[in-house]
């Protein structure tokens, strides 16, 4: 049984629309106006970073077919669909046989399909799309007469931020911090991370179509390295302005950078730590957003970094996401803006 657009788009998570074109779906998590804002990463815009396909079903099997794009040339090419059932990691499409390692080289494109045996009975099945390059489907095909049901999230997340964000440098997709945090928190998730980005007033400035519970955002580094300070303080500034201004009942995480292996260095922004001082003091002006430093998420060795200075590996992804869920229980939820939960490690 093959599932029609209409009943894949159904199942479809973290996308801000879809459409069907040449043959297979394309899924965008950024709104073509919102593309057409933006002044950083456009490239990367296109990636698929945070969509899923979420569903229940009692089939046997799961054949998967899905073709890829390049999302930046100066980029990640590796890349893996991952599916689980349950919430358990059955088997994954990608385009690598050895873990990936600095400095990449270019992978194939090419289309692929894999069948997935399936667990008797009913069982939640995840597949999530790659955070690197842009994932569509050809086809989906479930058992003939299989049940498919699909998942209704009660939270809505938006998440902006930059390559960390996006998911750089995780080797399996549903193991980057903002996989993980959608599954901590049975959240609709518009993962809105760019690669390269910095806080751009005029993403914050996009008029909402829903209201999202929550808002996470995760700049700094890149300005660390690219602007001065003026003019970093001005974009932090406005960027919160214009959230506060646009969801005025949402609760804001302002999340400061990471650790990195180059952060004794000295820049026109001044030291590394000057970041998360001007995130804080600004943030400490607005009663709904609450401040956390990153700084201490990932231990300070170059082991947990796939590229050995910046971006995390899954194993300081791992440590990204216990610090994360540990501030947000001794904070977010003393505090009541979300319903608390039980992490799953």
């Amino acid at each position: 049984m093959k599932l029609s657009y209409e009943t894949i788009r159904s199942l479809t998570h973290g996308a801000s629309y879809t459409e069907r074109k040449d043959n297979k779906i394309i899924f965008s998590r950024f709104s073509k106006y919102e593309r057409s804002v933006l002044t950083y990463g456009q490239d990367n815009s296109f990636s698929t970073a945070g969509i899923r396909l979420e569903f229940k079903t009692d089939s046997r099997l799961l054949k998967t077919a899905v073709c890829t794009a390049e999302s930046n040339p100066h980029g990640r090419s590796f890349y893996s669909f991952d599916i689980y059932s349950n919430g358990n990691m059955i088997g994954q499409i990608k385009n690598f046989n050895k873990s990936p390692q600095y400095p990449y080289k270019k992978y194939s494109l090419s289309d692929k399909e894999k069948i997935f045996k399936l667990p008797v009975g009913l069982k939640q099945i995840c597949i999530y799309f790659p955070w690197s390059v842009q994932g569509m489907i050809k086809e989906i095909e479930l058992d003939d007469n299989a049940t498919v049901i699909p998942v209704t999230k009660h939270k809505k997340i938006i998440m902006y931020g930059d390559s960390i964000t996006q998911g750089y440098d995780a080797e399996s997709t549903s193991l980057s911090y903002a996989s993980r945090l959608t599954d901590l928190l049975n959240a609709e998730v518009i993962n809105k991370g760019i690669g390269g980005s910095v806080f751009m007033p005029e993403l914050s400035n996009v008029k909402p179509t829903f209201t999202p519970d929550l808002i996470t955002v995760a700049y700094g580094t890149n300005e660390w390295r690219g602007s001065s300070f003026e003019s970093f303080n001005i974009r932090c500034k406005a960027f919160f302005e214009n959230l506060i201004l646009n969801y005025p009942n949402t609760s804001i995480l302002a999340i400061a950078p990471i650790w990195r292996a180059d952060s004794a260095e000295k820049h026109e922004l001044g030291d590394f730590s000057k970041v998360a001082d001007t995130i804080y003091k600004i943030s400490a002006q607005h009663t709904d957003i609450h401040f956390i430093d990153g700084i201490n998420f990932i231990p300070k060795d170059t082991a947990y970094y796939r590229d050995s200075y910046l971006h995390p590996n899954d194993k300081g992804f791992d440590f990204y996401i216990k610090a994360l869920s540990t501030e947000l229980r001794n904070d977010i939820c003393k505090t009541n803006i979300i319903t608390p939960f039980q992490p799953s490690f």
